[in-house]
């Protein structure tokens, strides 16, 4: 109990037939409570019989350790839970052993975990009472007996499961207010946790967005109008518009591509890696992207691909190239890197767009690589010497950016030896179709790859233009239906291989 502060008492209950000399009324029950902050010992067996209790009978018949009936102790007025253990010795029961938890301790937890202000999350036992929550007036009070104070309305179904110990969900009305009701048991209990939040916390959100998307596509579909009735009384001045809006394109294309690095500096790190990087759009403009560049010793790369594609997709990519750039100012950790830019592109997505992107960091002196992948494709690595030696890199179940806030993403490490390449991509490679609607595939793209560096050694442009004609002859001129991004890097080490 010293040792363990939401323990509240101990009790042991021998059988009758164990310390027959002890002159206790009851038998013999040694107890020790915490009263005050002070413990206190006494025999049980001289005030109660404790062998009618059901912390007594109740492993003593089904010989099992089981958590009973919570009770109020009237010495402190808290609710207590007991959770009873039977010891046996030759087979026999030789005593029944009760340890008393404060439920008190079980409100602050439930306080911890309230997903939103409003909400209330509480305990209920086998008999459908409450041993935990917020308000302390409603402890040991029947859910169901409310009413007598307050006005609750609960449908039976609800009831019927919450009783069999079901989880469930429901809207209920509590005192004139709807509320989400979500219930589940706790296991190896009898018990069950619920949280009950008012609607409007949990639904206000998409309410409002929703009016705002209402308000937005009215105001579209007036602009459309006003846009065709422009139309049909100038045709002159849409194709001007037209012209204009190519033009406007066809330089932001040209943007997007200068966005795009072009090689890295003459510093003799760059004789240790070896990196090029191919981007074709399916449109003017594309929601692929990749970066990389070279500080400090190290290669600082990504890929990605955003949802989408065309202008929208474009501005989301350039926003998180920029992103990239300004994080790895003061950041060398891909897992944080993914964290953050993740964070920033959530809180500011009222567009629901996504990116599944891949990070890495190589240190050019010793070859090891971090990377974090947040939905991405598995990226491909061919070791050297070894000229069937390629595969798919091991990486977590991340979640793509832009989907959840303060998401815990895990990254990973591996180590890159001289003559090693690794090999990012997006789905518009092992998606292209063929004029039959046939992917390129998965096990196409490695056997690619793996040509592609049978005789390339660590000339990643080769390797990329040998990936890029294999790829071209698979689609045999079929439209191109995805953005196609492949970045190579090839680790040298100290000189070439």
């Amino acid at each position: 109990m010293a040792a363990n502060p939401i323990v509240c008492g101990i009790a042991i209950e021998f059988e009758r037939n164990v310390y027959s000399d002890v002159e206790s009324i009851y038998g013999f029950t040694p107890y020790v409570t915490r009263l005050s902050g002070e413990f206190r010992h006494m025999d049980l067996g001289m005030i109660t019989d404790s062998f009618e209790w059901e912390w007594y009978t109740k492993p003593a018949q089904t010989g099992k350790a089981c958590w009973v009936s919570p009770f109020r102790d009237s010495s402190v007025d808290h609710v207590i839970a007991s959770y009873t253990i039977p010891v046996y010795t030759s087979g026999k029961l030789f005593a029944v052993m009760a340890v008393d938890i404060d439920t008190e301790s079980f409100s602050s937890k439930c306080d911890e975990i309230s997903p939103y202000p409003g909400a209330s999350v509480t305990m209920i036992d086998d008999r459908s009472r409450f041993i935990s929550h917020p308000d302390s007036s409603y402890l040991m009070k029947r859910v169901y007996d409310i009413n007598e104070t307050e006005e609750l309305t609960i449908d039976k179904d609800t009831q019927d499961k919450m009783e069999l110990g079901q989880p469930g969900r429901a809207i209920i009305r509590w005192n004139d207010e709807e509320m989400l009701l979500y219930f589940a048991p706790i296991e190896r209990t009898d018990w069950m946790v619920t949280i009950r939040c008012p609607e409007h916390e949990v639904f206000g959100g998409v309410k409002r967005m929703k009016n705002v998307t209402t308000r937005i596509a009215v105001l579209s579909i007036l602009v459309m109008i006003l846009s065709l009735l422009l139309i049909f009384r100038n045709v002159q001045s849409a194709v001007i518009t037209k012209a204009r809006i190519e033009n406007e394109l066809k330089v932001a294309a040209e943007i997007q591509l200068d966005m795009l690095p072009k090689g890295y500096s003459d510093s003799p790190d760059c004789e240790t890696v070896d990196v090029f990087g191919f981007q074709k759009s399916a449109k003017s403009v594309g929601g692929d992207l990749y970066d990389y560049f070279i500080r400090d010793g190290k290669l600082f790369f990504c890929l990605g691909d955003v949802s989408g594609k065309g202008v929208p997709a474009a501005l989301y990519m350039a926003v998180i190239l920029s992103l990239f750039r300004n994080i790895t100012n003061g950041c060398e950790n891909p897992d944080e890197i993914v964290g953050s830019i993740n964070n920033t592109m959530e809180e500011r997505n009222a567009s629901n767009m996504f990116c599944t992107l891949f990070v890495g960091v190589l240190d050019l002196a010793t070859g090891h690589m971090t990377y974090c992948n947040a939905g991405h494709n598995a990226p491909m690595v061919k070791r050297a010497g070894k000229e069937r030696d390629v595969r798919f890199a091991k990486v977590n179940v991340n979640l793509a950016i832009g989907v959840l806030s303060r998401f815990a993403y895990k990254g990973e490490e591996m180590q890159l030896h001289p003559g090693d390449m690794v090999l990012l991509y997006t789905d518009g490679v092992t998606e292209a179709e063929d004029r039959n609607k046939n992917l390129f595939g998965d096990e196409a793209a490695l056997a690619a790859f793996a040509d592609a560096t049978r005789n390339t050694s660590t000339d990643s442009k080769k390797c990329m233009e040998s990936i890029y004609d294999a790829l071209t002859a698979h689609t045999s001129g079929a439209e191109q239906n995805d953005d196609i991004t492949v970045l190579a890097s090839a680790f040298k080490g100290r000189g070439e291989i």
